[in-house]
């Protein structure tokens, strides 16, 4: 299964410290990807405010990463961790649920969910009930409803300044499964940043546990 993920932070408007890519952790698939060697956080939207993580090759920032995985994949836990300001530790934790066994690819933008006209592949809709009903549990349109770690300044020891705690957020997302051939870049403002297939992270079988 061919599996894109974004694993994006949110800062606040105007934010003037840096943030960089600790690491990303897939738990069931044994990929512990280092932050600076395996993959960077670059800012492939319009909105400046979004850092992405994406692999660690060439200079294009990318919309996230691919990880082609053997067989279909039921579930799999993600693990972010950002740094702010070489200080704060944003960690989050998204559990993805795949919702059926139809097509061999799932992604976390939604968009890509969508009936897509020809010039985007001619792709029948796969948004159901259920993914509409995520999207307003989560408080916005569906093609908004990706998995984000947003920001907000913590609060910090008077004596030490230094935040109080770290940063975690948790949360559960789910997808259908999609047609590989979404996620081939082309030439539209949808998937002309999509990473290609040959950065794809490779997961052997004997790699993957979901025990």
């Amino acid at each position: 299964m061919l599996i894109h993920i974004a694993p994006r932070l949110l800062v606040p408007r105007s934010f003037p410290f840096a943030c960089d890519l600790v690491d990303v952790q897939v738990k069931e698939f044994g990929l512990l990807l280092a932050g600076g060697h395996d993959v960077v956080a670059r800012q492939p939207f319009p909105n400046k405010r979004y850092y992405v993580a994406c692999r660690n090759k060439g200079r294009k920032a990318t919309k996230g990463l691919l990880i082609d995985v053997p067989g279909q994949v039921p579930y799999f836990t993600v693990i972010t961790r950002w740094k702010i300001a070489g200080e704060i530790v944003v960690q989050h934790r998204v559990e993805y649920v795949v919702l059926d066994d139809e097509f061999d690819a799932v992604t976390d933008d939604p968009v890509l969910w969508n009936g897509l006209c020809f010039e985007m592949g001619d792709f029948p809709n796969r948004v159901t009930d259920v993914l509409l009903q995520q999207a307003k549990e989560r408080g916005c349109p569906l093609g908004l409803s990706s998995p984000r770690a947003t920001f907000e300044p913590p609060s910090f020891d008077d004596r030490t300044r230094r935040p109080v705690s770290p940063v975690e957020i948790c949360e559960q997302f789910r997808m259908p499964t999609i047609e590989p051939g979404r996620l081939l870049p082309r030439d539209n403002d949808i998937q002309s940043r999509l990473p290609s297939r040959e950065l794809a992270f490779v997961v052997r079988a004997e790699e993957v546990n979901y025990g």
